[in-house]
């Protein structure tokens, strides 16, 4: 798209969404006297009305009535929601969570628009109407945001509806998508989007929403034959429109109409008829707080003001656009902008201000790869650094736009190429369809004439099947049944061996301590290794518990990998060699597979051997022989281990891979190993064999698939390594504050090394008191230990107290870990806390699922004390690194410092702020916290725990910073720029700036 075009397309595109929206949704239109009253009058309408629909009709109806009415509007949705959640109507809930949508988008507020209509969109006992004017208001809020990719997948749902009774949602998806085509410069897809919408629009009665549909139609031909510089053709479809637009009574949208004809004017160079109607259509868009448009008439005055050479009042215009799309986040309208703002001081000779937002205007362009606008700020460039008499910069850019326009040539091309097959797709798939038409109907009637013959026979066929059927049904129940009994045996295993983990934790735990203990007698130390043997033996017997449990589910997945089978088999084979030899045992391991691409499951193959290895040397006597022997052949991974001694009975043999079941019932264990190995060696898709000579040799042979095709894609998983501000006081130049503030200085000094000798602090979240215990025991001398019973608690402490780092259970009763943990990551005052999650649940999918709340660490129980406590100090080490990195920076950066998303917005906003208050002399932490829509002590601890500095010293930090780059910057004096940046007394700037950058003002600014 050329940036001539770009203004005209945004507006037709906002015409044609906001139109679809109406055409839609509407509603008619009904007021209950002043709106301050609007609540009551509804409660007495629907007083004595139970129809549910009839209510929702009657909040929709004043909600649109009002919509322009921020409060009201809000309070309405919020009355509706409460209604439904009292009387357990969902759809008052999602009438109202759509209602909720609506409103954002209509303000142009597309960021808090989109959440709530995907969670929406997702919801279960969503009706099919609801679901379409869903995804038709998100497919038109991913396009006002500039999320193209989305909004087509939105639109795409709408054209798929084959329903008569949902047209107007069909016509709706192939406009939205011919304005996306439109966008991505694809004109012949986006006509023929256009002439489908058209040709269905026709299949309508001759109503309101036919002639709304025609008018959207009419708007988008003007804007196809804009871009392609046919003006009074433009001008014919747009004054088409305009009139539908009159006769439909729409002020709203023929306003839109009107400002579109301006920059038809605009293009023409009619700048004095353009100005006459876009200062009737800026009053109009700032009466109705119509957002959007209000920054496009605003940046459609600055170019004609640009135009009219009256730059004064270019830039006023421009900046006011300027802010209204920064809050917006409108990025494209942002570059333009930047860019026609320094075109403006470039024509005033303000070469710093021209150099600045034209730098700014071309950082956006290549930032979304805008080609287009690029190379038209490169030529801005250009000509400003020759105006400066720096030759070398101004070919410097020169030669990189040349490089661009060679490049963005290229992508037009390919660009048409891809419309030109898409267009011949098209047609070929219409050729098609008239083909299977035909076809169809051939089909059809032979299908009825051989039906009659089928009835015959399937009415015959039924009553022989009945009989058949009963039978199996009933066959059936008792197979459900017998399997729902496995399952819940199988529950039952898996919940006991996860309650076993955390009593395993309490004695495992303080074992490895006392055992690290080098003072330790021998005769203790004997009997707490014994403890810890056993305490592993328990926790591997609970995960052959948990891994059965698994497979019954169907919750062990198959994950295989591409590995070295020699280095795999030769770690694995070393550590049985010493057991061997304790048992003096001659252990021979034979590894012949020299291939390093094999595909297996690593954690499964690891269990089933060391389960058949134990077994053969557990069953092996004294001066025994054990082999084993692997190799690859014909894609198939084999695993020989044999060992010798009496072997095997018949029966043994036909029940070896049974559950439970022991050859020799006075041997320990309780007969899962080789069970599990056989479950295990079927989910990878192998066989196990058992062969049996008596007093001699007994051997299992595994055979497992090992080439990447035998397994579902699924089943691969790629190797992967694995605001108030600070109490410092604004003084006046009297000697009397001046002293008061040097008090408060020293009192401040004096909270921040007593607060500097204060310990992090730790919340503690679990709901087993002897967890707890062990863990306050563990962290209490280096940290100030809360504690919490359960999730919901934990929450409530977390967001009370703001700690340093939270250690959390995941299975608690009201809320669990996960919930914790993904509740605290999404609010901003407590996202940046590091949290440690704690569980008895092991598996993949359970780490996954850690992780995808926001978990920094997931450990299993039983865990080692020592690991847990280094987890803690890395993650505190590394918060501590980025607030030792702030200090040493010279500006704030929110994109360095943020540990999440929601910490880079909170400082953000910090520096938002900043911008517009750090120079008022009466800005303070009061102000700083009321502005950060946070307490005190939150916005301290948050500051505290993101830049290691107080709120206090954090304002004080950003003065001596703003003043320090103005120092270097500005021809300012040192008192004006100590007033400049809020401190009223040019004394203690001077003070305070020499503390911090141990030289005075006058001094920094001649350093070169």
């Amino acid at each position: 798209m050329t940036e001539r075009n770009y203004v005209t397309t945004k507006l037709n595109q906002i015409i044609t969404i906001r139109i679809i929206l109406l055409f839609i949704l509407f509603c008619g239109y009904t007021s209950f006297g002043q709106e301050n009253k609007i609540l009551d009058s509804l409660h007495l309408i629907i007083k004595n009305i139970k129809d549910e629909d009839l209510i929702i009709k009657h909040y929709e109806n004043t909600f649109y009535s009002i919509i322009n009415n921020s409060k009201n509007s809000l309070i309405l949705v919020d009355d509706l929601k409460k209604i439904g959640e009292t009387k357990n109507c969902q759809q008052c809930i999602i009438k109202a969570n759509y209602l909720k949508g609506y409103y954002y988008y209509h303000k142009g507020e597309y960021t808090e628009a989109i959440p709530i209509l995907k969670n929406l969109f997702t919801r279960d006992k969503l009706t099919l109407n609801d679901k379409y004017k869903t995804c038709n208001l998100l497919s038109a809020c991913f396009m006002s945001k500039g999320d193209l990719l989305n909004a087509k997948i939105f639109a795409n749902q709408l054209t798929e509806i084959n329903n008569p009774k949902y047209l107007a949602y069909k016509i709706t998806g192939h406009t939205l998508l011919g304005i996306i085509n439109d966008e991505q410069n694809y004109l012949r897809l986006s006509f023929l989007n256009y002439v489908k919408a058209d040709s269905l629009n026709n299949l309508q009665p001759k109503s309101k929403n036919y002639i709304q549909s025609k008018a959207i139609i009419y708007s988008n031909i003007f804007t196809v034959l804009l871009k392609l510089k046919e003006y009074d053709k433009a001008q014919e479809y747009l004054e088409k429109a305009m009139h539908l637009y009159e006769t439909d009574s729409n002020s709203e949208n023929y306003m839109y109409a009107k400002q579109n004809m301006a920059y038809l004017e605009l293009e023409r160079k009619n700048y004095t008829r353009a100005l006459d109607t876009l200062l009737k259509t800026t009053k109009y868009f700032k009466k109705n707080e119509s957002t959007y448009h209000l920054g496009e008439a605003y940046y459609l005055l600055g170019r004609t003001f640009l135009g009219l050479k009256n730059y004064p009042k270019a830039i006023d215009n421009l900046n006011n656009s300027l802010a209204i799309f920064t809050k917006i986040g409108d990025s494209i309208s942002i570059g333009l902008n930047y860019k026609y703002l320094g075109e403006s001081y470039l024509k005033l000779n303000s070469i710093v201000l021209a150099e600045h937002n034209l730098i700014k205007a071309k950082n956006v362009f290549l930032r979304l790869n805008s080609y287009n606008y690029l190379l038209l700020t490169l030529q801005d460039l250009s000509q400003l650094y020759y105006k400066k008499n720096n030759l070398k910069k101004s070919l410097e850019y020169i030669t990189k736009k040349d490089s661009i326009n060679s490049f963005y040539q290229e992508k037009i091309k390919e660009s048409e190429i891809y419309e030109l097959e898409t267009l011949y797709q098209t047609k070929q798939k219409e050729q098609q369809i008239n083909l299977l038409t035909s076809q169809n109907k051939l089909e059809i009637q032979k299908k009825k004439n051989q039906s009659y013959i089928y009835i015959s026979i399937i009415t015959l066929l039924v009553f022989g099947g009945l009989t058949l059927f009963i039978s199996y049904k009933n066959k059936q129940k008792v197979t459900k049944k017998l399997a729902e009994l496995d399952k819940e045996k199988s529950n039952l295993f898996g919940n006991i061996s996860h309650e076993f983990r955390t009593p395993l934790t309490l004695i495992k735990t303080p074992v490895e301590q006392l055992l690290q203990n080098e003072n330790l007698p021998i005769e203790q130390k004997s009997i707490l290794t014994l403890v810890k043997r056993n305490a592993d033996r328990l926790l591997d017997l609970v995960t052959q518990l948990l891994d059965i449990s698994k497979i019954e589910n169907n919750q062990l997945k198959l994950g295989v990998t591409p590995n070295n089978p020699k280095q795999f088999f030769n770690v694995l084979c070393d550590g049985f060699s010493y057991l061997a030899k304790q048992k003096q045992i001659i252990f021979l391991p034979y590894i012949n597979c020299n291939l390093s691409d094999v595909w297996f499951d690593k954690d499964l193959v690891e269990k089933i051997s060391t389960n058949i290895l134990f077994n053969a040397l557990k069953y092996t006597p004294e001066k025994g022989t054990v082999i084993c022997n692997v190799y690859c052949e014909n894609n198939l991974l084999n695993i020989e281990i044999k060992n010798t001694g009496k072997g095997l009975t018949k029966e043994e043999e036909a029940k070896i891979f049974e559950r439970f079941y022991q050859a020799d019932h006075l041997s320990p264990g309780i007969g899962l190993g080789l069970a599990l190995v056989k479950e295990l060696v079927t989910t990878h898709k192998g066989k196990i064999h058992v062969t049996n000579i008596p007093n001699q040799w007994t051997t299992f042979l595994i055979t497992l698939p090992v080439n990447k095709n035998s397994y579902k894609k699924s089943e691969i998983q790629e190797e992967t390594n694995t605001t108030r501000e600070p109490t410092l006081q604004i003084e006046s130049s009297s000697p009397t504050e001046i002293q008061e503030n040097k008090i408060l200085e020293e009192t401040e000094n004096s909270q921040n090394s007593t607060s500097k000798k204060e310990l992090p602090i730790m919340l503690l979240v679990d709901d087993n008191k002897d967890v707890r215990t062990l863990l306050k025991h563990t962290f209490s001398p280096c940290y100030t230990i809360l504690e919490a019973s359960n999730g919901k608690e934990g929450i409530e402490k977390a967001l009370e107290h703001i700690p340093d780092i939270i250690i959390s259970d995941v299975m608690m009763p009201e809320i669990d870990g996960f919930k914790l943990c993904s509740t605290l990551k999404n609010d901003f005052k407590t996202s940046h806390i590091p949290i440690i999650l704690l569980t008895a649940k092991a598996g993949q999918e359970n780490l996954m699922e850690g992780t995808l709340c926001g978990a920094d660490d997931y450990i299993v129980k039983p865990f080692n004390l020592d690991y847990l406590q280094a987890k803690v100090e890395n993650l505190i080490s590394s918060r501590k690194k980025l607030q030792q990195r702030y200090k040493q920076d010279a500006v704030l950066t929110p994109q360095d410092l943020a540990v999440t998303n929601l910490d880079q917005d909170f400082l953000q906003r910090i520096e938002d702020i900043l911008k517009e208050q750090l120079t008022e002399t009466s800005f303070n932490t009061e102000a700083f916290a009321k502005a950060a829509c946070l307490s005190r002590m939150q916005l301290h601890r948050k500051l505290k725990a993101l830049t290691g500095l107080s709120a206090t010293e954090f304002i004080r930090s950003q003065r001596l910073k703003l003043a320090a780059h103005l120092l270097k910057q500005s021809d300012a004096n040192v008192s004006e720029i100590g007033y400049q940046v809020g401190f009223s007394s040019p004394a203690y700037f001077s003070k305070l700036f020499k503390d911090a950058y141990g030289c005075s003002p006058s001094e920094y600014a001649n350093r070169k």
